[in-house]
């Protein structure tokens, strides 16, 4: 049996819902994200290509590097 469980939402989730004309959502490592805003991808990509875009990464692993060789474990 497979077991149901809750996407997690973004800090972004209620207003990107709010934007989102397509209301298309998809899964992205446990959370729930809009996957186009509008129903056209044609309109989506001229704004991103012409003008700017931002995206929702919340999703995305984050790693914090911390201790007194952190700087040069990173250079």
């Amino acid at each position: 049996m497979l077991e149901t469980l809750e996407l997690k939402r973004t800090p972004f989730h209620e207003r990107t819902s709010r934007l989102s004309v397509a209301q298309n959502w998809r899964r992205w490592a446990g959370y729930m994200v809009v996957g186009s805003y509008d129903l056209s991808l044609d309109h989506e990509y001229w704004a991103i290509r012409d003008r700017a875009a931002l995206i929702d990464v919340t999703p995305l692993m984050k790693y914090m590097i911390e201790g007194p060789d952190a700087a040069r474990l990173l250079h």
